[in-house]
């Protein structure tokens, strides 16, 4: 049996899910579609920059096709925001570059293709503000677009783009942006120009290494959002958990990291971003006075645009402590961010008559009309869970709707244990189906044909033609199997694949669970809520899928309607619950069981093939009998098969299952001899005695004011059994006479709670009937 698993509800559960290497077949198909249909959800013009995060987050399971298609969608979107004047969103750059990082080892030219068109772009729209001038907050937001796209390239190897129509002159725009008055431009094109040149250089293990663990660094902690303190130390930790690939890595800690940034100061301002958005105040002041490049006045200038996105949202203390720790230097770009930089802390505590004359120092030079962009510190827009996403295209994905709906009714199935499929002995225990046998003989067949159980839907010869049947009747006697037949077809469906090249769902209806029902529009939607789903969070979507699945593709549905004598005669055929039944009983795909008598709702049905239940043969008897779940001791399961196969009346009860289960449940010595076992009716006698002997002492009577021990019931004659049972003796007649009376055979918990007080007012003591 597949193994039962709920829908995930997160897109963390579900990216998990889907990457389980244990996952089975059917779920990973159905989690596929579901995630397809999720993405084109996303990809409508209309909803991308509101569902960009969860799109990317999908991306990681997307099959190539499917993140070729939504990476075009997202540069599309890009380019949009770029082309039209209006700001662009952080999360939908963020969620590019968290698309490319995935990306690692599995990139194509397709793909460099589709960047390379965003490049374009960026590029012209940077060249129009070029000329315009006076746009230099739009010029500063496009190259940190460019930059932040050149880093997720840089992080997983992509080493080729169109050198001549887009590296060269990509490199010769920033490079000139790099000398703009404004600082906030000449650092983002100078820290951007440098990452685009690391695109080109030459791949060495090192450097690829170290790249790995910058995309798996920015890979965790854009999944874990913005935070307010991590410990670097901890990084490492998060990027094993939580990044697929990323054992590849292991080598890696924390203190390496810092080794290997180097002298790049490009590569040392990823470090020091990673510490500035994890707080890590103390380890970026060791930092910065550890590395090699830090006198590089590009290192500086970053560090310092990095600081400025900051500044705001932590102590001043805190931040001067930062400051002092970077060292000074002799050149004017660094020395007027440093006053910058400065000046802005200053007016954080500065009383507001005198910010002018702070204003009046700052150096002439340069220009700070901007402040930095942080497209990295976009935790916020990038925290749902991507529940309403998935809730939304589950919706709208049958193959993952079907699949869920079937775990749900096998969850309903085997519940407990199995419970619902075990066979409950009369002593109260639970038995495996596989330890009762199906028997089924062709009912007008003067060769009485036995049909095994797996082949009664194989092509058979019928009325001179070969039929494949569909709708099955099985009749047999009160007791002989036939809800166990139900169970055991469910049982072998699950766990041993019968049928499973016919059907794909099994519906098993006791059909005397519609009894009380009187609706005059009851649907096959409401059995299914009332049957399998009542008890379901997602009762409503289960049943309307399973009701879908029985109006499109019905010849898969196979139906087990269990005892139609139970509500044969309840209703007229014209009354609406009738109409219910014969709507079932029409189904294409049918097993119908019931006593031989009650086959007037059959009339209009006709049957392929009619069978009937037998019982037990002699050698299934003596299996039964020997089960260790029957009769632990040997000794006495020899002497019941013994006593069984000596008299053929005894033979007869035991075919019956029930009947064979009372004789071993109340088997005692005296049964066993020649005098008591005479004739049926004492063999009955008997059998009800025990029974009663049995509940005499659960039901913990009391006599002269002590409770029966088990012992002490066993040592009562006959007669002080019935005599102390005799309120209950009379109760189990009255119950019994009544259901002959209104052909009630199951007695329910309407009944129990409406009717049985009644009952048990009106029955009193009266003498035991037979004596001692």
């Amino acid at each position: 049996m597949p193994c039962i698993s709920s829908r995930p509800i997160t897109l963390r559960n579900f990216i998990s899910r889907l990457r389980d290497q244990a996952i089975e077949t059917a779920e990973k198909e159905a989690l596929q579609a579901w995630g397809t249909t999720a993405v084109d959800a996303c990809l409508s013009t209309s909803s991308i920059p509101q569902l960009a995060w969860e799109a990317a987050r999908l991306s990681e399971v997307l099959i190539p096709n499917g993140w070729i298609k939504l990476l075009r969608n997202l540069v599309n979107a890009i380019i949009v925001g770029s082309t039209d004047g209006t700001s662009l969103s952080p999360a939908l750059l963020r969620s590019l570059a968290f698309m490319i990082r995935q990306r690692e080892g599995q990139w194509s030219p397709e793909s460099t293709e589709i960047l390379g068109a965003l490049f374009s772009s960026l590029k012209v729209r940077l060249e129009q503000a070029d000329r315009l001038g006076g746009l230099v907050d739009r010029k500063y937001e496009l190259v940190c677009v460019l930059g932040v796209v050149i880093d997720a390239m840089v992080d997983i190897g992509v080493s080729t783009i169109s050198h001549e129509q887009l590296y060269k002159p990509l490199i010769a725009l920033l490079d000139g942006f790099s000398h703009d008055r404004e600082l906030h431009v000449a650092q983002a094109a100078a820290y951007t120009g440098q990452a685009l040149r690391g695109i080109q250089d030459d791949d060495t293990v090192g450097k690829a290494s170290l790249r790995g663990l910058l995309r798996a660094i920015d890979l965790a902690m854009t999944v874990s959002g913005a935070v307010s303190s991590v410990d670097p130390s901890k990084i490492w930790e998060a990027v094993k958990s939580g990044i697929d690939g990323a054992s590849r890595l292991r080598d890696f800690t924390w203190d390496m990291f810092k080794k290997r940034t180097g002298k790049s100061w490009y590569t040392a301002l990823r470090a020091t971003s990673v510490l500035i958005r994890t707080r890590s105040w103390d380890e970026l002041s060791n930092f910065i006075q550890q590395a090699e490049c830090r006198a590089n006045k590009d290192f500086l200038c970053g560090l310092y645009a990095q600081l400025d996105l900051i500044s705001q949202l932590i102590p001043p203390d805190q931040i001067q402590r930062i400051y002092k720790s970077i060292p000074e230097s002799k050149y004017d770009r660094v020395q007027a961010w440093r006053m910058h930089t400065v000046c802005a802390i200053k007016e954080q505590t500065t009383p507001p008559e005198q910010k002018l004359a702070s204003t009046l120092k700052r150096t002439k030079t340069y220009d700070w009309s901007l402040r930095s962009c942080g497209w990295e510190d976009v935790g916020q827009d990038l925290s749902s869970d991507g529940s309403a996403l998935l809730d939304d295209s589950y919706r709208k994905c049958m193959p993952a709707r079907e699949y869920y709906t079937k775990n749900a009714l096998l969850e309903f199935y085997t519940q407990d244990d199995d419970k619902r499929l075990q066979i409950q002995r009369l002593s109260g225990d639970r038995l495996p189906v596989d330890h009762c046998y199906i028997n089924l003989n062709v009912v007008d067949s003067d060769q009485g044909d036995e049909v095994p159980l797996e082949s009664l839907f194989d092509c058979r010869e019928q009325g001179g033609r070969k039929i494949w049947p569909k709708k099955i009747f099985i009749e047999g006697q009160a007791g002989v199997g036939k809800t166990t037949l139900c169970k055991k077809v469910v049982h072998d469906f699950l766990y041993r694949n019968l049928w499973s090249d016919s059907f794909d769902w099994i519906l098993w209806l006791p059909l005397r669970h519609l009894k009380g029902k009187h609706a005059d529009s009851y649907s096959i939607k409401d059995l299914f809520h009332h049957e399998y789903f009542s008890q379901h969070q997602e009762s409503a979507l289960l049943e309307d899928t399973l009701d879908s699945i029985v109006a499109w593709n019905s010849a898969r549905v196979l139906w087990l309607l269990d005892g139609l004598d139970e509500v044969s005669q309840d209703w007229d055929a014209d009354s609406p619950m009738g109409r219910f039944l014969q709507t079932l009983l029409k189904q294409p795909q049918t097993i119908i069981s019931s006593r031989p008598y009650s086959t007037k709702q059959l009339s209009v049905v006709k049957q392929d093939l009619k069978l009937r239940t037998v019982g037990f043969h002699a050698e299934q008897i003596e299996k039964y009998i020997r089960a260790k779940e029957i009769h632990p001791d040997p000794e006495t399961a020899d002497k019941i098969w013994e006593f069984i196969d000596e008299h053929s009346r005894i033979r007869e009860i035991a075919q019956i299952p029930v009947q064979l289960d009372a004789l071993c449940y109340t088997w005692k010595e005296p049964l066993g001899n020649s005098n008591t076992a005479r004739t049926m009716t004492t063999i009955y006698q008997a059998i009800c005695v025990e029974l009663l002997r049995k509940d005499l002492w659960r039901r913990e009577k009391r006599i002269d004011g002590r409770t029966l021990t088990e012992q002490q019931t066993e040592e009562l004659s006959e007669f002080e059994v019935q005599l102390h049972m005799q309120e209950e003796i009379n109760l189990l007649e009255a119950l019994a006479f009544h259901g002959l009376l209104t052909n009630i055979i199951d007695f329910d918990a309407p009944f129990k709670s409406s009717s049985l007080p009644d009952f048990s007012r009106n029955t009193g003591p009266a003498k035991p009937r037979y004596t001692a």
